[in-house]
């Protein structure tokens, strides 16, 4: 997204021996944070996170210090789904602070397919791609549990478990093999290089971990969907000697396939159970997250490998997830700080959230991987827009002493430990944080939230306000429009009054500034009606 920006890498994570994976402690992203601050860095990009049920906002103090320091930081939203994450636990977001951004994955229109055609004339396209193009013309297709070796069970041979197949059934041919069975696709991989496959099949994956699955440049891979499956064990089943043709992979990019879509995997809100009081300092709803989504499936980057086989020949992987969305928006503000070298992050983080679209490359609204409408929950305040946030028009500022004041309505004690004595609190409820989103949880009454905007185009606007208010909920204005010059700040009140309380949900709305020139300066509403 900033192909001209300077890189600069902190290492956090480090060989965890005993699980064989990687893992980083709290103490060294902090200190990478500090650092790369320190360091003067515009943009830190963080693709990574935890559920933590200990976590604060005060935990994520750090990120409070970077943006008051200037520099915009963009995290990842995680990719546990849409909560409740489990018993212990409910929220799905690692990340739920307001001092950063927090970044969904959404799909693309790009698709990465290959042919399968059987001896008997049936074609099937699964998803997937080889090492370079691979073209087998009537070679042997094997399903591993009749290739296995007489010494070990069903279900190893099944899953391709190291040492279960029997070269001689395997070697040259296409192998089909079930996902999962508590190893990896790596492991299944290799055994099908050590036995001389031609290609590996991985049938009956679901889609939250096809996003997932690795690109592998020792053998052509491919995913298959349940349905294809039983009709590629019938057909072996059927022949004496059965074989398949395996064309070459194609790209597809149809600009008809609806994109964006929320992708399965991402993190979804609320941060915290809507039915359970939030203590003080706890991730709460009045915070919306995520702040908005970015294409973050099956994209290309650069890779090392998950395994030793795969780092002798891996340069590239094609992998999915929320770490791959929040490096675009990462440059995307990059390039926004640079085109607007005096706006803080707060303003920066706020064009990015404003100007986001919410609708599809059809000109309908966004939905979620099961075809539902996309609420904020999923989205936040929708698809990034790259082109749009050059120009937003009106931006929410946040300096630091406002956020002190919000940080003082979570912990008035605690938030003295971080000033001088002389430094005035005034704690104010987090729906008052002035961000481009207004969120309220448990709202009883009438409530009024207050925001503000700066005027960052060349030109004095008249701006109105368009409200959609939330089910059950009425929305004032005050001021319903104004004029406002450039770099002056405008400040108004929204009034959130319940009408109905229906259920004990969310519902949803939102507030658009529009000016006579065409800036549209959109803010979400996010309400949980409830009874006096």
């Amino acid at each position: 997204m900033a192909p001209r920006a300077r890189v600069a890498m902190y290492k956090v994570f480090w060989s965890n021996y005993n699980s064989g994976g990687v893992s980083a402690t709290w103490a060294d992203i902090e200190a990478a944070v500090n650092r790369a601050v320190a360091d003067g860095v515009d943009v830190i990009s963080l693709s990574l996170g935890g559920l933590d049920p200990s976590a604060t906002y005060f935990s994520d103090l750090p990120y409070f210090y970077a943006q008051a320091a200037g520099t915009v930081v963009v995290y990842a939203s995680g990719n546990e789904g849409a909560p409740p994450y489990s018993s212990s636990i409910y929220r799905t977001i690692s990340n739920f602070s307001p001092f950063y951004l927090t970044i969904g994955a959404s799909t693309v229109s790009r698709r990465y397919l290959t042919n399968l055609t059987l001896a008997d004339g049936t074609l099937l396209t699964l998803e997937g791609l080889g090492g370079g193009t691979v073209n087998t013309q009537g070679v042997g297709i094997v399903d591993s549990l009749l290739a296995k070796l007489s010494s070990v069970t069903n279900f190893k041979a099944q899953n391709c478990y190291g040492a279960s197949l029997d070269v001689a059934k395997v070697s040259g041919r296409i192998l089909v093999c079930q996902y999962g069975g508590g190893i990896t696709i790596d492991t299944k991989v290799t055994e099908a290089v050590a036995r001389g496959a031609r290609a590996l099949l991985v049938t009956n994956v679901p889609e939250s971990a096809r996003y997932f699955l690795p690109y592998d440049s020792r053998l052509p891979v491919m995913y298959v969907d349940a349905a294809a499956a039983t009709t590629i064990r019938a057909f072996i089943r059927s022949q004496t000697a059965p074989t398949a043709s395996l064309a070459s992979s194609y790209v597809t990019d149809n600009s008809a396939a609806v994109a964006p879509v929320t992708a399965s995997f991402t993190s979804a809100g609320p941060v915290a159970n809507p039915s359970v009081a939030v203590a003080a300092s706890y991730p709460t709803n009045d915070i919306l997250k995520p702040d908005v989504i970015a294409p973050g499936v099956s994209l290309w980057g650069a890779w090392r490998g998950a395994s030793l086989a795969m780092k002798a020949t891996a340069q590239f992987d094609m992998i999915s997830g929320t770490s791959m969305a929040t490096p675009h928006v990462a440059g995307i503000s990059a390039l926004l700080m640079q085109r607007n070298p005096t706006w803080t992050a707060a303003q920066v983080m706020s064009a990015i959230m404003t100007t986001a679209s919410t609708t599809n490359n059809l000109g309908n609204p966004i939905t979620t991987s099961s075809g539902a409408a996309a609420t904020p929950f999923d989205m936040g305040q929708g698809h990034v827009n790259p082109e749009k946030l050059l120009d937003p028009g009106l931006t929410y500022p946040a300096a630091a002493a406002h956020v002190l004041n919000f940080l003082a309505g979570q912990s008035l004690s605690k938030t003295r430990l971080l000033v001088s004595s002389r430094t005035k609190l005034k704690a104010i409820p987090a729906y008052n944080l002035n961000r481009p989103q207004i969120a309220v949880s448990r709202l009883r009454g009438t409530v009024n939230v207050t925001r503000w905007v700066v005027n960052v185009a060349g030109t004095a606007s008249n701006y109105t306000g368009v409200v959609v208010p939330p089910q059950g909920v009425s929305v004032t204005l005050y001021p319903p429009s104004f004029v406002i010059e450039p770099g002056k700040t405008q400040v108004f009140i929204v009034e959130l009054k319940v009408t109905n309380v229906s259920s004990s949900g969310f519902s949803f709305g939102s507030l658009t500034w529009n000016d006579e020139i065409g800036h549209s300066v959109r803010s979400v509403i996010a309400v949980q009606p409830a009874s006096l």
